[in-house]
């Protein structure tokens, strides 16, 4: 018996995780009662993917079809473009720039099937054009884009560790200078995030503090470390993309960016390590009033990191499943 096809996810990844966008913008009223299946087959990669409708739900699956309603054959970019209205699809398929099998009626109620619909709460849809000028890549460095979170906060690494076993202006300086040649890299090559630039600001006026030995902050300046953190994770949240946004995007599809699944999960998470680190700067404070309390609560600052990363890795699989309602 054929082992059954699993309905593709937001977090699958490249184009799957655009399929499953597409299967939840599906608008049930523009049609009701359809039900088809719709086949594409992206030429320069050599995949298959099709949208089952059926029931008032779409949902996507990776593979071929045996009888498809309607077969797409086209290469991804241009489907993408044509989905955000880069492209009209009219005039893309009067150049033959995509080609069709089957029935042609469908594919002209597309544009309305795969609309938001007014009263479905499972997608907010932010304009493409808001994501014109966002390259989908972070300069010749072709690294995933959590990895450049992880580059982001070596000069993070460098400070608390180095200031741990020897605190003054040296460490300072040094995760200085590597924030500073990280923002630069992302100034040539592409542009710099709000955490890379803020790191860089943060850390050039923490070094030019500690210069000049002034006391109140090399007496807080752990405390101040963390609130800068906290307060800059969160402030992020009212921008178009929060801070862990900003980095995971570069995994998905420019048409996925706009999604609720997307942007809540990414907002959530942020929110939670924004407020896991305004808790840490708590923790340090309590350490400069009750000394004796410093192995203790370093233990569980290190120790609140296992949960943290394994609800981080849990959540931002299960929560787009679970706005993913067929």
């Amino acid at each position: 018996m054929e082992k059954e096809k699993k309905p593709l996810k937001l977090t699958d990844g490249g184009m799957a995780s655009y399929f499953a966008g597409m299967a939840s913008q599906y608008n049930p009223n523009a049609v009701p009662g359809l039900e088809a299946v719709i086949q594409f087959k992206l030429e320069e990669i050599n995949e298959n993917f099709y949208l089952l409708i059926e029931n008032d739900n779409c949902i996507a699956y990776k593979g071929a079809h045996p009888s498809p309603t309607v077969t797409i054959l086209t290469p991804a970019d241009i489907w993408m473009k044509i989905s955000t209205g880069e492209l009209s699809g009219a005039k893309a398929f009067m150049k033959k720039m995509f080609k069709v099998e089957g029935d042609m009626g469908l594919l002209l109620k597309m544009s309305s099937l795969f609309s938001e619909s007014t009263t479905s709460e499972q997608v907010i849809q932010i304009s493409a054009e808001k994501f014109e000028h966002i390259s989908e890549q972070r300069g010749p460095l072709k690294i995933p884009g959590l990895m450049w979170l992880n580059i982001a906060f070596i000069p993070w690494i460098v400070l608390w560790i180095w200031s741990s076993i020897s605190p003054g202006l040296l460490p300072q300086l040094v995760a200085a200078v590597i924030s500073i040649i990280i923002t630069l890299y992302h100034l040539i090559t592409n542009r710099p995030t709000l955490f890379e630039k803020g790191t860089c600001i943060y850390l050039i006026i923490a070094a030019f503090l500690f210069g000049i030995q002034s006391e109140f902050f090399m007496i807080y300046f752990k405390v101040i470390n963390y609130i800068f953190l906290g307060g800059l994770w969160l402030i992020s949240l009212v921008k178009i993309f929060s801070l862990t946004a900003e980095y995971s995007r570069h995994g998905y599809p420019k048409a996925i960016w706009g999604t609720r699944a997307f942007l809540e999960t990414n907002n959530i998470l942020t929110a939670l390590w924004g407020i896991y680190f305004l808790c840490s700067a708590i923790m340090n404070l309590i350490v400069l009033v009750h000394a004796e309390l410093s192995i203790l609560l370093m233990i569980l600052s290190y120790l609140l990191l296992i949960p943290m990363f394994a609800f981080t890795s849990w959540f931002q699989k299960w929560y787009p499943a679970k706005l993913d309602v067929r």
